[in-house]
């Protein structure tokens, strides 16, 4: 979405010399993905006088309640200062509204953005989201990947249709890039721009950052960087320079000394990078550049699989199968005009085909040398599930590496994209970047097919199901009871009295019968004050907060290090009188918003007040975090609001994961000990499961549990999987597009706690968790536990509400044929 507002400074009715907003920035260049965090940025100019206050940025959030964030702001006199702050563009977005606030609260300027129809003192806001996901954001080098990738898809649409094994490979190969790269949307920005808050990267597809733009990265963007990579982000480095900068995007510590790169270097072209080359297209031809006017030597394939090769200007096409002779006009014009009797003959058409050359494919040819670095994996490294590719002449070390860092991926190039072909082309740099971001790219964080206005809140399907089916589970039901029915029938009595017999007899003896129409409207009245006072005595109820969360924790392959620990959830509020609700226990670099189960925003008005969040540095020392949290809420009474929530958590979970050897259990594998350590003391495990290689074994917890299943007073709790816990398999829940489109878009999450793994945050974790666990030294326990589900609670009467959490820990496995480890916190 894009919001431009240039020179919108309104006219000051207080004092026209002070600070004003120069523009709104939204997104990536206007871009981004919706239902997910992305960067706002507001520039203040700070006028005559410089200024000092907070900025308020309003917009319609879901359809029962809309969003206000406040932050700090600044202004230097005479000078423009941007104000960088996140938020959550909802699907139909139709208005935002930013205000300048001075320290007392008086309003110093204002700018309201619209998506039609502005008038005078409004500007226009334009829509535009990417697709399939968000965009793809690149800085520094890179010049030809806007353009390569925008034209993979021309690329694989003119694919060859010549048999064979070729054939296959070029069919999954078209296949792959036209899932990936379908709708993608390439956006290139400054370094000095990039955030300085994590989850603002959170609608980026994946971040490409040329090598050499890293020391131009501002110290607290590159932490906000690498705090989203072990977060779930994915990023690309070109690092074809030599030096250690590279290493910048990764935190320090021995956890991350996962891959080296050797000092740059020529090298023989290896020959899985030459292979990537061969588009198999035959109408590349003419999208190669810088070769007009001078032949360029290109390779074709005949049918029989000999190759020859031909030369061909820029500006040329080649012709071949599928495609339009070079004279002679439209081929099917000319067949209607055979068909008319135009001249043409079935012989005519035999001779004008066995004219056209039998040509398959054409091939960007590859340089027969290539300099690079090549990357080399350390042990950790290749425990922790890497990588390398493109290997050259060096056995075990590739010019890319690919692998997991922290909870997110990473992808070293030590190549230069550009400089791979023999010929710079769209074609061949598009062939190389489609495979160097094969691992990053994947379907996209926000394919969002199929979506419409009244789904709810969430980007995606797997969001949406998460979040309503979280809001289902957590809201009960709610009865006012028989009770509340006595008040009412005797206030009913009370006026028919009071109207019949009591007016009767008392204005009879006062000689007043004939205002008996003023009493009787008098004591409906009165009845009607207590009807309207009672219901906030007769429902009165406590206010509850009921949560559910998905904690996971990657504990480090190497001993005395933390483990990472981030944090997805549902918070749901119901306000059983009407009051203020203040917040505790949002841990500092925490990031609230609202949340709902239907996504209509057509309604003018808002059922519930907005919520207003406070956006700002939150804790100190090292823990201090940029977040966006609620100070407090109103709540009427019977009202009830849901809040979604991620950041990272300060874990003290620990554990370890024995399994044994192989031989031991027979083809199943041996048995599997788990143990684990800084759980919430006392809390009822209700289901486990452990998941390593292809064993998933698991036991869900019966009503009342067992002394096994408990954790204990010291929060730890252990169990031995043997071969016959066999966890059922539970059926994938419906798509957006079976059957009932609002029945399916909630789960029982009693039954099927895993739909919770598609909330914010934890949707993108959970590949690179089930990755880990798929290679076999890794084991993924999954833990159902009623606990205080992250100690989130309200600072008002609240009443014992629903709390449970979905655990991930994701341990190295010790035991049969894999080095002994331990997972360990701090």
């Amino acid at each position: 979405m894009r919001a431009a507002a240039q020179n919108l400074r309104s006219e000051n009715p207080w004092d026209a010399r002070a600070a004003y907003i120069e523009r709104v920035e939204i997104g990536w260049n206007g871009h981004t993905a919706i239902e997910r965090w992305t960067p706002l940025v507001i520039w203040v100019g700070g006028g005559e006088k410089g200024f000092s206050g907070v900025v308020s940025v309003s917009f319609p959030q879901d359809s029962t309640q809309a969003a206000r964030i406040v932050a700090p702001a600044s202004g230097t006199p005479g000078r423009i200062t941007p104000v960088e702050l996140a938020v959550v563009l909802p699907r139909n977005l139709d208005e935002i509204e930013v205000k300048l606030l001075d320290q007392s609260g008086r309003m110093v300027d204002r700018v309201s953005a619209v998506t039609a129809f502005p008038t005078e003192r409004q500007v226009q806001l334009d829509m535009f989201v990417p697709g399939n996901g968000g965009p793809v954001v690149v800085t520094g080098g890179a010049s030809l990947l806007r353009a390569g990738l925008s034209n993979s898809k021309a690329l694989f649409e003119s694919g060859s249709a010549a048999g064979g094994a070729r054939a296959a490979e070029r069919a999954t190969e078209k296949l792959t890039a036209e899932q990936a790269w379908f709708g993608i949307d390439v956006q290139g920005v400054d370094v000095w721009r990039l955030p300085r808050a994590e989850i603002a990267y959170e609608g980026v597809r994946a971040l490409v950052i040329d090598v050499a733009s890293l020391g131009k990265l501002e110290p607290r963007a590159r932490e906000s960087v690498q705090r989203w990579l072990v977060s779930g982000g994915r990023v690309v480095v070109v690092a074809a320079l030599p030096g250690a900068e590279w290493r910048q995007v990764m935190p320090a510590g021995a956890e991350y000394d996962l891959v080296s790169l050797a000092e740059p270097a020529e090298m023989g072209m290896p020959a899985e990078l030459g292979e990537k080359l061969k588009v198999g297209a035959p109408r590349m031809a003419h999208l190669l550049e810088g070769t007009a006017g001078e032949p360029a030597t290109v390779e074709y394939v005949e049918p029989s699989g000999e190759r020859v090769e031909a030369e061909v200007s820029g500006d040329e096409e080649v012709d071949g199968e599928g495609m339009e002779p070079e004279s002679g006009g439209d081929s099917d014009a000319d067949a209607d005009s055979d068909a008319d009797g135009g001249g043409g003959d079935e012989e005519k058409a035999r001779e004008s085909e066995a004219s056209e050359p039998p040509v398959q494919e054409v091939v960007i040819p590859a340089a027969e040398r290539v300099s690079g670095r090549l990357a080399s994996l350390t042990p950790l490294g290749m425990r922790c599930g890497w990588s390398v590719r493109w290997v050259g002449e060096r056995e075990g070390a590739g010019l890319l590496a690919s692998g997991p860092v922290g909870f997110g991926r990473l992808t070293i190039l030590g190549v230069d994209p550009e400089r791979v072909a023999a010929i710079v082309s769209k074609a061949g740099t598009s062939a190389i970047w489609l495979e160097g971001m094969r691992d990053v790219a994947g379907k996209g964080a926000g394919a969002s097919e199929g979506m419409d206005y009244w789904i709810g809140s969430g980007e995606t399907t797997e969001n949406v199901r998460a979040i309503r089916s979280g809001m289902d589970d957590l809201v009960g039901e709610r009865s006012l009871g028989v009770g509340a029915l006595f008040p009412l029938w005797l206030g009913l009595c009370l006026l028919a009295v009071l109207i019949g017999p009591v007016d009767a007899i008392v204005l009879k003896r006062l000689g007043a019968r004939q205002r008996s129409w003023a009493t009787a409207l008098g004591w409906i009245g009165l009845i009607s004050v207590g009807a309207g006072y009672a219901p906030t005595v007769l429902r009165a109820a406590p206010t509850t907060l009921d949560r559910v969360r998905v904690l996971d924790v990657r504990l480090a392959a190497e001993g005395n290090t933390a483990p990472l620990a981030f944090e997805s959830g549902v918070t749901c509020l119901f306000g059983g009188r009407a009051a203020e609700v203040g917040f505790g226990g949002f841990a500092p670099g925490r990031w609230v918003r609202g949340v709902a189960a239907s996504g209509e925003m057509s309604m003018d008005r808002r059922v519930l007040s907005p919520l207003e969040t406070h956006q700002g540095i939150t804790g100190s020392g090292d823990l201090a975090r940029v977040s966006n949290l609620p100070s407090s809420v109103w709540l009427g009474q019977w009202t009830m609001r849901a809040l979604a929530d991620q950041g990272a958590v300060g874990s003290v979970i620990g554990g370890e994961v024995v399994r044994e050897s192989a031989e031991a259990g027979g083809a199943a594998g041996g048995d599997i000990e788990v143990d684990v350590w800084g759980l919430p003391a006392g809390a009822m495990v209700k289901r486990a499961s452990v998941l390593t290689g292809k064993i998933r074994r698991g036991v869900e917890v019966e009503e009342g549990g067992s002394a096994q299943q408990a954790v204990s007073e010291d929060g730890r709790w252990a169990m031995r999987f043997t071969s016959g816990m066999v966890l059922r398999e539970m059926p994938a829940p419906p798509g957006i597009n079976e059957y009932n489109p609002f029945a399916q878009l909630s789960v029982d999450v009693s039954q099927s706690p895993d739909a919770l793994c598609g909330l914010p945050g934890a949707d993108v974790r959970g590949p690179v968790m089930a990755e880990l666990a798929a290679s076999g030294s890794w084991a993924l326990v999954m833990l159902v536990l009623e606990d205080d589900a992250g100690g989130v609670r309200i600072t008002s009467e609240a009443d014992g509400g629903r709390r449970w959490s979905l655990v991930r820990v994701l341990m190295p496995v010790s035991g049969a044929g894999v080095e002994r480890a331990e997972g360990s916190a701090r």
